[in-house]
């Protein structure tokens, strides 16, 4: 089925590309105008081939999450044909991408593998007890009944130039990725306010010199 399709779809592809050859041919002699048809036609041919390599391959598929470089948001796929494809974003907004810009591109498909990894980073001030905050998080994050319990969370520590920060990262499955992500955001603030553990932000200090300058 998979090559009678791949068969179908390039004698689809050898048959445009000699009906737009014939064409942009007669059309040569028209100078500017030609040169413009001609141009059309190529981003038109590119899309054609673009779109029939989306459908033998199959990157993504409709309501697949995607990210698209050079777009600035992520959405859901509605719509798929042989010229473009139609992204939903997530504020409800309607992109269609011409199907040479995806695949000629970086395209990111969130949704096609089934465990997803999030990725948290919280920070604690340089005087606070880094093991009870460690074991906090670790509290946190195994009672989160989304968590996945079989593969084990990484939480490792690095220094920062006014905190310690906790790297934390469960693994969850796709469809709740974003319903871990903001639940233990919130939790840990709660958590670290409960435990007396401070939150730190950027600081900078400011001296001042009273210079007395003789005359």
């Amino acid at each position: 089925m998979v090559k009678a399709l791949k068969g179908i779809i390039m004698g689809l592809l050898i048959a445009e590309f000699f009906t737009s050859y014939a064409i942009t041919s007669m059309l040569a002699g028209l100078g500017v105008a030609g040169f413009v048809i001609d141009f059309a036609l190529q981003d038109t041919l590119g899309n054609f081939a673009a779109g029939a390599m989306i459908l033998i391959y199959c990157p993504y598929d409709v309501d697949d999450f995607v990210e698209v470089t050079g777009h600035p948001a992520p959405g859901l796929v509605k719509n798929m044909n042989l010229v473009s494809t139609t992204i939903t974003t997530f504020d409800n907004q309607i992109l269609v991408v011409p199907n040479s810009k995806i695949w000629g591109d970086v395209l990111k498909n969130v949704t096609t593998q089934k465990v997803r990894r999030v990725d948290l980073e919280f920070g604690i001030g340089y005087g606070d007890d880094m093991e009870k905050s460690e074991r906090v998080l670790d509290d946190v994050v195994s009672a989160h009944e989304m968590v996945l319990k079989k593969t084990e969370t990484m939480i490792k520590l690095h220094a920062r130039d006014s905190s310690v920060n906790f790297v934390v990262r469960p693994w969850v499955k796709t469809d709740g990725y974003w319903d871990v992500y903001w639940d233990l955001i919130r939790e840990v603030k709660m958590r670290f306010y409960r435990e007396g553990i401070s939150i730190p932000f950027p600081q900078r200090g400011l001296h001042l010199y009273n210079e007395h300058v003789s005359s």
